[in-house]
């Protein structure tokens, strides 16, 4: 293979950088934050901005780093950066990357695109509306089985972090539609390439229980060639509808695989992915698609799927190797025992839970004996034994956001479910 290629990442990720030099890869990102914990993993710094979930890198930044790193493999790491990366991969070059086109991403990452190919395989979503403003209210979700919620297509593009505003009845829902609307952002770039994209989804709403997310995570091959892994959320925060604080290892279903190879074969997907199932009854409902590396990577990682080093084979078009690397950790069963537990937000989710009511204190006491009684095979991608500090500056981090924005806080971590 001669000299390995350095990987520019458009968004730090531990779990990257740590897959990655194992193998000898040299990581090139953005200048570390003071207390960002990746800045203990010694990467190379290179002069890229920071970039938040929806946008996309400086093209002339990208292409400086290009000069200085010729032949650097190209990884996106968020919904902005793989749909403006596989947007401009007439531009990139002297960088590798391994990117399907831009409509299958943009379809996945859209999710009334997504939703309207699921209907046309069979694959069962939540019923969904899409609120154009066409056809009356009432009669476009009469259909729908209350309580809704009312939910952006995408981040893509965005320039807002609503996830979900929840209207109990059909009397709630116009005032849930105007708060919607208030909050809902978009660049002007965004817009012009797909207008409907302002448009609100209203959705059915299942309240969250433990277990009650199914997630597929996994790397399909452009051959094919095909590996995955299961696992459920146990708790999200904020805990209502949020991000996944703790997971644990589940079977793979595999009528759930076949229908997750079904839509990206359908749409021309190859590259990472995290399917998002909700479980109402005996049935699984896809409900998002994230063609990306993703929270809780971790915990696959730790179960024999090396999705970062699978990304960067792909970006050098080493395909023979590739498909022999996706093979070995397809025959790997991983630890089924293993849970995934971000220790310091963990903590804090208690303690906010606690104040605010939100959880009993054996609930809370509950809680902390099943991390104890997972420390064996417990993974937490700021936790590191041989270099403590990791831990430490993620808790700092965590703490300078709470300063900067105590609503923050409160809004995440002492909100009741």
């Amino acid at each position: 293979m001669g000299e390995v290629p350095p990987a520019l990442l458009l968004v730090p990720n531990m779990d990257a950088i740590r897959i990655l030099q194992a193998h000898g890869v040299r990581v090139l990102v953005r200048p570390p934050g003071r207390f960002e914990p990746f800045r203990r993993a010694a990467p190379t710094a290179v002069p890229l901005p920071y970039l938040d979930q929806g946008e996309g890198a400086p093209l002339d930044a990208v292409r400086s780093i290009a000069t200085q790193f010729p032949g650097a493999v190209l990884i996106p790491g968020s919904d902005g950066t793989v749909l403006w990366a596989s947007r401009n991969r007439e531009h990139l070059p002297p960088l590798r990357f391994s990117l399907p086109g831009h409509d299958a991403i943009y379809g996945l990452l859209n999710k009334r695109l997504l939703y309207q190919e699921c209907a046309r395989l069979g694959i069962p979503t939540p019923g969904t509306v899409v609120v154009d403003g066409e056809q009356p209210l009432d009669s476009l979700v009469e259909g729908l089985r209350f309580p809704v919620v009312v939910k952006p297509q995408g981040r893509a593009g965005g320039r807002h972090w609503v996830r979900a505003i929840v209207a109990q009845d059909p009397a709630g829902l116009p005032a849930a539609l105007d708060e919607f609307r208030g909050l809902l952002h978009y660049t002007p770039e965004t817009v012009a390439a797909d207008p409907d994209v302002v448009l609100p989804l209203v959705q059915e709403y299942h309240p969250f229980r433990t277990g009650s997310l199914y997630h597929l995570c996994g790397f399909i091959s452009p051959s094919g060639a095909s590996v995955m892994r299961a696992k459920r959320t146990l708790l999200q925060y904020p805990r209502r509808i949020g991000n996944g604080l703790c997971f644990a290892a589940d079977e793979v279903v595999p009528e759930l695989r076949a229908r997750v190879l079904q839509l990206c074969r359908s749409v021309g997907y190859y590259g990472v992915f995290e399917a998002e199932f909700l479980t109402v009854g005996e049935e699984h409902l896809l409900i998002d698609f994230n063609p990306r590396f993703y929270n809780g990577m971790t915990l696959e990682i730790a179960r024999g799927m090396p999705l970062p080093w699978l990304a960067y084979l792909a970006g050098l078009g080493e395909w023979e190797r590739l498909d022999e690397e996706i093979a070995r950790a397809d025959a790997e069963q991983g630890d089924l025992e293993a849970v995934f537990c971000l220790g310091f937000a963990f903590q804090v989710m208690l303690l906010g839970q606690r104040l605010s009511g939100g959880m009993t204190r054996r609930e809370a006491r509950e809680w902390r004996k099943w991390r104890r009684d997972h420390r064996g095979h417990l993974v937490d991608p700021f936790s590191d034994p041989r270099d403590p500090w990791v831990g430490r500056l993620q808790a700092l981090a965590m703490i300078s956001d709470f300063v900067r924005s105590p609503r923050y806080l409160a809004g995440t971590f002492g909100r009741r479910p």
